[in-house]
C-alpha cells in the first residue's frame, strides 16, 4: 500500500510541475515584468520616532514690491503675538511702510551632528564655539565665531573646517500698510484662510496653510512665505517634476525622492545662506506652484504618506533629472557613496556604460531609450536620449563672460581635460586669445557650452563645435523617464528607487 501511495504522490507532482511550465499564460503584449537582479536589496519600511507629527514647511514664493491677496473659506489675519482681525477681509493688498534691517551673523563650520550631546561634546569648553540646531530634521551645527563679515568668516584658517556660512538670527523688520482697512502693522504679518489665491505671471494660483510676509532687506520689497503642512507641499511639487500621466509606481518613486530631498535641505540650505524660509519654489530646489487638480498626485502622496530614503541617520541625496541618456552618474562628489556611476540597463544588472553609445541613437537595453510600445508620454523621452548641437567659438566666449564672469578674448579653440566615471565631461579648457580657463562643474559646462548635459563628445570644425550627446540633467539620481519606463514595464517603486539610488533604507518618519 504504501508503494502505491508512493508511487501516486510521485505522479502527481510530475504532472504539477509539467502543467506549470506548459500552461502558464504569457505575459500581455507590450509589458514585461522585469525584478531587479543586482546585489542591492531592499530594506524593509522602518518607522522612526523622530516626528511627532507631520512637520511643517516655510517656501519661499518670490519678493514683491507688493502683494495682493485673496482668500477663500474662513480667512484672519495676524501678526506674531495677536490676532488683528477675525474674519478678515478676503481681499487685501500689502505694501511696506517701513524697514530695519534683520541681524546676520556669520560663522565657520567645524562639525555636523544628529545628536545634541555629541555635538556639545565635540564643542568641549571653547566659549568661541556654539552649536546651533538647523533643518526640520535635527542636525546640530558646531560653528565657530561669530566674526564681523563673510569675507572675514572665508579667510579664517581652523582644522577641520568645512565650511564658511551667513546665518540670519533676527529677519528684517517694518511695517506693512494692509489694504482695505488702512492698517499698519508691524511684521510678520500673517494671512491664514482655508486657500489663498495669489496671481503670478498672470495665473491665479491657489495655496493651503498661510502665507506669511516680511520684509525682503532690500529694495523696499515684501517676502512671500507659504507655510503649510509638508504632504499639501508634496501634492503641489510633484506633477511638476513628473507628468501625472506616467505609470503610478514611478510617481510614487518620485514622491519618495521629493520628500527625502525636502526634509533633507529644508531649514538647512537656505539658513546657511541668511534666509527666512525653509526651501524656495523654483528649481534651485523643487519647482513648487501650490494647489493641483490631479487626484492621482494626491493619492499618491497619501499612499507613501511619511516615507524616505535613508542611509543610517543621514537622508540619502535624493537628487533626479529628465533623462541619463543611459549613464548613471556616481554621487561621490555630491556626497553620496551609495549611488554608483553605472549604465541604465533595463535588467537591473550592473554594467559599465561605453562612451561609444552616445553615437548609437536608440538602445532598446537602455530604460531611458523608450520602445514603440511604450505610451507616448514615456516616449518622449527619444527627444532627449540622444541630440546634438552646433555652437561657435564666438558663443563660447559670450557664455563665459555671462555666466561666470571670465573674459578670455576670442575663443580659439575648446578642449575635454577630463572625465567623470560615468563619462560626462568634468572639465573643460577654453583657450583665448587673452588667457586660457578651465571650466569646471557639470553645471558651469552646460552654461558655457548651451547643452541640456555633460554627456557628450565634440569635434570642432572650423570656428564652431560640433557636439553629440546625450540626456538632459546632471545625471545624479533618478532618471525620470527610465523610472517611467520601468514601471511601465512592472517595477514597483522600491525596486525603482534602490536601483537609483543604492541601498537606501526605506523609513517611515510620520
Amino acid at each position: 500500500m504504501s508503494i502505491l501511495r508512493a508511487a501516486f504522490i510521485l505522479s502527481f507532482l510530475s504532472f504539477w510541475a509539467y502543467s506549470c511550465i506548459t500552461f502558464k499564460k504569457p505575459p500581455p503584449k507590450g509589458y514585461r515584468r522585469v525584478e531587479v537582479k543586482d546585489s542591492t536589496r531592499i530594506t524593509r519600511l522602518t518607522v522612526r520616532e523622530i516626528f511627532r507629527e507631520e512637520p511643517h514647511i516655510k517656501v519661499h514664493i518670490g519678493d514683491f514690491t507688493d502683494v495682493l491677496l485673496e482668500g477663500r473659506g474662513e480667512c484672519e489675519l495676524l501678526t506674531s503675538d495677536s490676532t488683528v482681525l477675525k474674519p478678515a477681509p478676503r481681499r487685501l493688498r500689502f505694501s511696506l511702510r517701513g524697514y530695519e534691517p534683520g541681524e546676520v551673523l556669520h560663522w565657520v563650520g567645524i562639525g555636523i551632528f544628529y545628536s545634541r550631546i555629541e555635538a556639545e561634546a565635540f564643542r568641549g569648553q571653547d566659549s568661541g564655539i556654539v552649536v546651533k540646531r538647523l533643518g526640520i530634521y535635527p542636525r546640530y551645527y558646531v560653528l565657530k565665531g561669530p566674526f564681523k563679515s563673510f569675507k572675514e568668516a572665508l579667510r579664517f584658517r581652523y582644522p577641520g573646517k568645512i565650511g564658511t556660512y551667513s546665518i540670519l538670527e533676527i529677519p528684517p523688520r517694518g511695517t506693512l500698510r494692509v489694504k482695505p482697512d488702512g492698517l499698519d502693522l508691524p511684521t510678520p504679518v500673517i494671512y491664514r484662510c482655508d486657500t489663498v489665491l495669489l496671481k503670478l505671471k498672470g495665473k491665479v494660483r491657489r495655496y493651503l496653510g498661510e502665507m506669511i510676509l516680511i520684509p525682503a532687506g532690500e529694495g523696499r520689497k515684501i517676502t512671500l512665505i507659504n507655510r503649510l503642512r509638508l504632504e499639501d507641499y508634496l501634492k503641489g511639487v510633484v506633477p511638476w517634476e513628473m507628468s501625472p500621466s506616467y505609470p503610478v509606481e514611478a510617481l510614487k518613486a518620485q514622491t519618495i525622492a521629493a520628500r527625502t530631498h525636502a526634509l533633507d535641505v529644508a531649514g538647512v540650505k537656505w539658513a546657511l545662506l541668511d534666509k527666512p524660509y525653509d526651501i524656495t519654489s523654483d528649481f534651485t530646489t523643487q519647482v513648487y506652484r501650490g494647489l493641483t487638480p490631479y487626484k492621482v498626485i494626491d493619492s499618491v502622496v497619501e499612499a507613501t504618506r511619511g516615507i524616505a530614503m535613508m542611509d543610517g541617520d543621514r537622508f540619502s541625496i535624493a537628487t533626479f533629472f529628465t533623462s541619463c541618456g543611459g549613464s548613471l552618474e556616481a554621487g561621490d562628489e555630491w556626497g553620496d557613496t551609495l549611488i554608483e556611476a553605472k549604465a541604465d540597463d533595463i535588467s537591473g544588472e550592473i554594467s559599465d556604460f561605453n562612451l561609444k553609445e552616445i553615437y548609437s541613437s536608440e538602445r532598446k537595453d537602455r530604460a531611458c531609450s523608450p520602445a514603440d510600445d511604450l505610451p507616448s508620454i514615456l516616449r518622449y523621452g527619444t527627444k532627449v536620449f540622444r541630440w546634438s548641437k552646433r555652437v561657435s567659438l564666438r558663443q563660447v566666449g559670450r557664455n563665459l563672460r555671462r555666466y561666470m564672469g571670465v573674459n578670455v578674448g576670442r575663443v580659439k579653440d575648446v578642449r575635454v581635460l577630463k572625465r567623470t566615471e560615468s563619462g560626462r565631461v568634468k572639465r573643460l579648457l577654453v583657450r583665448g586669445s587673452r588667457r586660457r580657463t578651465v571650466v569646471m562643474g557639470d553645471w558651469n559646462i552646460r552654461q558655457v557650452l548651451g547643452v541640456k548635459s555633460s554627456l557628450f563628445v565634440m569635434k570642432r570644425r572650423g570656428s564652431y563645435l560640433h557636439i553629440r550627446g546625450g540626456g538632459w540633467g546632471h545625471g545624479v539620481g533618478m532618471c525620470q523617464v527610465g523610472a517611467g519606463v520601468r514601471a511601465y514595464r512592472g517595477w514597483k517603486y522600491e525596486s525603482i528607487l534602490t536601483f537609483y539610488y543604492g541601498n537606501v533604507a526605506l523609513v517611515k518618519l510620520w
